[in-house]
């Protein structure tokens, strides 16, 4: 019995949490009404009626782009799944291999590799970590193809 009540409790808390109001005016205000169900006096943790959660922070947006789920701290989990493009298309016939001069070239000019942010970049706007994962496996398969060259040419040598 003391198991229902408790559960009635949570469901009653929680569906009061979700039927509060929330204008588009106060979605960034410091401290929803509804942030309180997490027993908090600061903005540790806040959550809007439009399903966005920010823990650590009062703010959901960066720049124009808002979030689902903004955290202000380090993050921990067991598993993170992204869907986006991937960088197959490196192996199709089409694909425009860089030589290893013109890379080279493009590192001693820019300071870092064709397709990836430069520091000052990533530290003004961050990264997409699905893009970024995305990208560096675009040049682990570059990488591969020059190793796969390089080892014909070898072999080639080889049998002179």
């Amino acid at each position: 019995m003391k198991k229902i009540i408790f559960l009635l409790c949570v469901v009653f808390t929680t569906s009061s949490l979700f039927s509060q109001t929330t204008s588009q005016s106060n979605l960034n205000d410091p401290v929803p009404a509804d942030a309180q169900w997490l027993g908090s006096n600061s903005n540790n943790a806040l959550a809007w009626r439009n399903g966005n959660v920010a823990i650590g922070t009062s703010s959901t947006t960066d720049g124009f782009l808002t979030y689902k789920l903004s955290v202000n701290g380090s993050m921990r989990a067991t598993s993170v799944k992204v869907y986006n493009g991937w960088a197959d298309y490196v192996f199709e016939k089409e694909y425009s291999l860089p030589t290893l001069a013109e890379v080279e070239a493009f590192i001693q000019q820019n300071g870092h590799l064709k397709d990836i942010p430069s520091a000052a970049t990533v530290a003004e706007e961050g990264i997409d970590l699905g893009e970024m994962n995305k990208l560096l496996l675009q040049k682990i398969e570059e990488l591969t193809l020059y190793v796969i060259a390089l080892n014909k040419e070898i072999e080639t040598l080889k049998k002179e």
